[in-house]
């Protein structure tokens, strides 16, 4: 009899409340140790920039990238060895 045939029984429920409402505080990092006076994960509201500056992160990282794509589809289309499948 292995690890795999031991029943622990069902997971004890996780309580998130009722529909609609918010989950309990200790949930939402509260009362995480180690991160005391810190709000949900260590996310402090005001914190970060605008959406406006997200899309503009993801377009300039997209238009970055992809002259290395292009190069990289062209390189795997010039040499068929059989690790550039899975790459």
């Amino acid at each position: 009899m292995g690890p795999a045939d031991v029943d622990a029984g069902p997971a004890p429920p996780l309580n998130l409340g009722a529909p609609g409402t918010a989950p309990p505080a200790r949930l939402l990092g509260e009362e995480t140790p180690g991160v005391e006076g810190l709000p949900f994960l260590g996310l402090i509201p005001g914190d970060g920039v605008s959406l406006t500056a997200v899309y503009g992160i993801w377009i300039g990282l997209v238009l970055a990238l992809y002259p290395l794509c292009r190069w990289f589809n062209g390189y795997k289309q010039r040499n068929a060895q059989w690790w550039l499948s899975y790459v």
